[in-house]
Formats: C-alpha cells, structure tokens, sequence
C-alpha cells in the first residue's frame, strides 16, 4: 500500500542484499535500504538517506514517477516514527495531491495517505478530527478494497482508538469487540493484529472502571502472546507489566511482587540491566516487596 510492506523476519538477511544491491545502482535498492534500517531500529540514518533519495528523484525523475512516490512515502513513515509528526503531515500532504493527481482519489495508495494524514492529526493533537477522518475512510476503503481485506480492518482499528482517545470507551469497546471476532476469523488467534486487538480491549475496560475484568484480559493475553510470540518478545513483556501493575492497584502486592520479579529476570535477559524498562521494573518490585 506504498508504506512498509516488508516482514520482520526478512530484515536483517535483507539488509546486507539490499547494500550490495544499491552499490551497484540496482532500481530501488536504496530505498529498501533505508527500509531496512529504520526497521531495525535505525530510524535516523533512514531518515537521513530518504531525504537525500527524495530529493534526488525529484530532480533526476520528477514528483510523479512512481519511485519518487515510493521514497516519498517511506519518508512520511519514518519521520512519523521519529515522532516528526508535523513535517509527516506536511509530506503525506503533498503526497496525497500527487498521488490523488496520478491514481486517482480512491486508488488504495491514495487512500493509505489519507488515514496517515488522520493518524498524524490525531498525534498532533486532534482526536476528534482523526476519529472523523477515520470514520469517513472506512466506507471508501471497503468499496475499494472489500470488507475483509486486512487494510479495512486496520481502519476499523484505528477508528476504535481514535474513537476511545475522544473519551467515548463504551464505543471504542463495541467497534473493538466487532473487530476483534473478525480479525480471528480473518486472520486467526495467534495474528500480531488479532493480539493488538485485544490489547485495546484492555485500555477501553479498564478506562470504564471495569479493574478487574481489565487484569484477566491482560492475563489472557500475557498468557497467549508468551506462547504465540515468546516470553521477552516486545508486546509479551508490554503486557506482563500491564498485569503486574493491575495486580498492584488491586491489592495484591504479593503476586505484584512475584511477577515483577520475574519479569525482571526476562528484562535483564532481553534488554540488558541498565535498559530504562529494566531498571523501572526493579524499582517497582522493591516497592512491592517492601509493602
């Protein structure tokens, strides 16, 4: 859809074919070079060498060719994920004319523009405007790309958050839970997108008072993403200091402290003693196991 499309496990293998590639001034090499290292991490280099590429291409094959585009867009990306917000919106903007321009306003490249020009609106401090954007979306991409194809179902997703950012929780929670049935029928339980699904579920339970239903579904969860993705991968560790800290406002400093305690042994492991996260959980097992 114009933005990244490239699979986690293909990174780093791609990385070095992709250097070697674009040393050799093979097509788009370059620009899936810089993909590469802003998914793993190196989101100023990529940065850096998009605002070069895009630059480049504009003048050597003009605003409209397609791997101007494509540069284009990977540089929208990735100052959004530098939290460039601003200068994002300013890029997706421009994009969105061309491509519009070029495709047509219901291409799904198109399309794509649009729902980050709302997500970066919403970033910017515009809930409501995002949420609108998003809800006025949803209808253009069903028609262009039908109901179940995955990128309507992550418009569905960012609607519901949007929608939740705007205060209204029980709605965010019904467009999650109408979400969330499809994404495991679509998709399958062990999905990234199926476990996001309901890690929003979580935030939207817990935003209505609902405490403890909210530390069974992060349980739940904690419990599946270990299994499906592994017990220090990002999200699994995001989740199990979600229970453990719902432990703790729930008055169970015991089991609070004993899961701090392990998930401090899988901090130091997967991110090393000093990492901020490390160091945040030791702190808050000494506060549980001095109560």
């Amino acid at each position: 859809m114009g933005l990244v499309s490239l699979t986690d496990s293909f990174y780093l293998r791609a990385r070095a074919a992709f250097e070697k590639a674009a040393s050799a001034g093979l097509g788009a090499a370059d620009v899936a070079l810089a993909t590469v290292l802003g998914k793993t991490g190196q989101t100023v280099q990529a940065v850096a060498g998009l605002r070069v590429l895009v630059a480049d291409r504009i003048n050597r094959l003009g605003p409209e060719h397609p791997e101007t585009l494509d540069a284009h867009a990977q540089l929208a990306y990735f100052e959004c994920k530098q939290g460039n917000f601003r200068i994002a919106l300013e890029l997706l903007t421009s994009l969105h004319a061309i491509r519009s321009a070029v495709l047509g306003p219901d291409h799904p490249d198109t399309l794509d523009t649009e729902l980050w020009i709302a997500l970066n609106l919403g970033r910017l401090g515009n809930p409501i405007e995002a949420r609108d954007r998003c809800s006025a979306l949803l209808g253009r991409f069903e028609e262009a790309l039908g109901p179940s194809h995955i990128d309507v179902l992550d418009v569905r997703a960012r609607l519901a958050w949007w929608t939740g950012k705007c205060g209204e929780y029980a709605k965010a929670e019904r467009l999650s839970r109408a979400l969330l049935d499809d994404r495991v029928r679509l998709l399958g339980r062990r999905h990234v997108d199926t476990l996001y699904a309901r890690s929003h579920l979580i935030v939207y339970t817990l935003a209505q008072g609902r405490d403890e239903e909210a530390l069974r579904l992060a349980q739940a969860l904690a419990r599946d993403r270990a299994a499906y993705l592994g017990v220090t991968h990002p999200h699994t560790l995001h989740t199990r200091r979600q229970v453990a800290r719902f432990l703790s406002a729930l008055g169970h400093p015991d089991e609070a402290a004993l899961t701090y305690a392990q998930l401090l042994v899988d901090h130091r492991s997967a991110l090393g003693p000093d990492h901020p996260l490390t160091l945040k959980v030791m702190r808050r097992m000494w506060a549980m196991q001095a109560r």
